[in-house]
């Protein structure tokens, strides 16, 4: 029989943008190849939720929310008791339990016995004051984009675009007070099927993580070379001491800009670090 207790919460806010990114520093970030958002323990996993919890996990979907609520059946309660999440809603389910791990993905999903690397979250010692475990799932949805990644990156440039993400990324990272220290782990939320762009929202969970003062851990699915530019880009970042304000800055300049007909998916990292390298020869201009 499962001990303890699982917990369902509706968070909603309305941040003030331009004083919480005003100075914050970028967080603790860390690209962990070949591990699964799953296989963490003792820390926040985020769902690639659809507005709708649960997505068609009571159908025929089978897809990363789909996955992790097969795994944790506890939290299928949660489709009863939330309604269809708002632009400035997320849900945190804290507690529920591993049963089962899996295989492939998609079509090709199938049912395994739970494994050691899954199992982890389940360890009784890390139950909080209210007899949770202390593993997090956290539903927050994306938007869906539709046409060629050249069109859908054009909209997803938009400043009301950025800002509606970054809205719901730190509306759920903060869904927890008293998971401050404990990681954010997370992927590519909002592309594939939603077809993000995944330099932009990788960047986006990082400004997003740095508001709620948490660490983030990135687990890229076999994507190891997007991973890498990931990773490149935050040291450009550490290295010119760029804050999350600075970071947020340049996305608005990039804002209602075309892409290049020379496109590439990350084209959003070549386009920053131009408008870095420009900014600085603008100050080095002004000190002559």
């Amino acid at each position: 029989m499962p001990q303890g207790n699982v917990s369902f919460r509706l968070v909603e806010k309305q941040p003030n943008f331009e004083e919480i990114f005003q100075s914050r520093n970028p967080p603790n970030v860390k690209i962990v190849k070949g591990m699964k958002i799953e296989e963490t323990a003792l820390s926040t996993q985020v769902d690639f939720a659809n507005r709708d919890l649960g997505g068609g996990v009571l159908n025929n979907g089978m897809v990363q929310e789909e996955i992790r609520f097969m795994m944790c059946p506890e939290m299928i309660v949660g489709m009863i008791v939330c309604n269809r999440m708002k632009q400035n809603q997320a849900i945190s389910i804290v507690g529920a339990q591993a049963y089962s791990s899996y295989s492939g993905y998609s079509y090709n999903t199938k049912w395994e016995p739970l494994k050691r690397c899954d199992e982890r979250q389940n360890t009784p010692e890390w139950r909080d004051k209210f007899q949770r475990l202390r593993i997090e799932c956290l539903a927050i949805d994306a938007l869906h984009f539709k046409g060629t990644p050249q069109t859908t990156l054009r909209q997803q440039l938009k400043r009301e675009m950025i800002f509606r993400e970054l809205h719901k990324a730190y509306v759920g990272f903060s869904a927890q007070p008293g998971f401050t220290e404990i990681p954010i782990v997370s992927g590519w939320w909002g592309c594939g099927a939603f077809n993000g762009n995944k330099p932009l929202k990788f960047l986006i969970q990082v400004i997003a993580a740095a508001a709620a003062k948490r660490p983030l851990l990135i687990c890229p699915f076999n994507e190891n070379e997007m991973a890498d530019d990931c990773r490149k880009f935050i040291g450009t970042i550490m290295k010119e001491n760029m804050t999350c304000g600075n970071l947020l800055r340049l996305l608005m300049k990039l804002a209602g800009q075309n892409p290049p007909e020379e496109f590439s998916e990350n084209i959003v990292f070549a386009s920053l670090e131009h408008e870095l390298k420009k900014n600085k020869r603008e100050v080095a201009e002004k000190r002559k």
